[in-house]
């Protein structure tokens, strides 16, 4: 094999087991990581899971799943900081106590971890 054509089939073979392995790779939105957060996974169990669950009257405009919390939480995170506590309109018909909207702010300037 004449080296140029060496050195082609060798650039063919690297960037086909590149592409091989980065298709094998994980999306992180495609990754399921449960949302088990202390400081504020119950706000979202208590006051938002009745609306926003998968049977919830909500959930078409936001869904709410503790098992994804990439698609629950973290795809929606900077709807929901601005509905609960910039605009203060959520939960409906009621509102987070001083110290939960707290826990929630201080969760969400933490980069709103899922643990």
């Amino acid at each position: 094999m004449k080296p140029s054509t060496r050195h082609h089939f060798n650039y063919i073979v690297i960037s086909s087991f590149l592409v091989l392995i980065s298709a094998c790779q994980k999306n992180e939105s495609t990754t399921k990581t449960p949302f088990t957060n202390a400081a504020v996974k119950s706000i979202f169990d208590s006051k938002c899971a009745s609306c926003h669950a998968a049977s919830g009257s909500s959930s078409g405009e936001w869904f709410y799943d503790p098992t994804d919390y990439n698609t629950s939480i973290k795809n929606s995170i900077h709807d929901i900081y601005e509905t609960v506590y910039v605009k203060k309109s959520m939960p409906q018909g009621t509102s987070l106590s001083a110290s939960d909207l707290q826990a929630f702010k201080s969760w969400y300037d933490a980069g709103y971890p899922s643990n």
